[in-house]
């Protein structure tokens, strides 16, 4: 994962239970993660939540308001390379 190091990653549904595991792995290989996910904050407690809290910035919102993307993307994500998503 040293691809990782030192990249801006969204994560899209981060708050969930893959999202946040996927954000935690991230972390730990030193990328700087953007979470953007509908719940108004992020989960308090229990694992992974629990390391995360600290670690990621977290965006409460949408995924189709696209103004809310551009300011993402603006502030957090200079450098826009992929889009990974994952469907269960």
């Amino acid at each position: 994962f040293q691809i990782w190091k030192d990249r801006s990653v969204l994560v899209t549904g981060g708050a969930g239970f893959i999202g946040s595991w996927l954000s935690l792995e991230l972390l730990k290989n030193r990328a700087r993660v953007v979470v953007l996910d509908r719940k108004s904050e992020f989960p308090s407690s229990g694992e992974p939540w629990k390391d995360l809290r600290e670690g990621v910035v977290y965006v409460s919102g949408d995924i189709c308001n696209s103004a809310l993307l551009s300011d993402i993307f603006r502030r957090w994500l200079t450098l826009f390379v992929q889009c990974q998503h994952f469907w269960i």
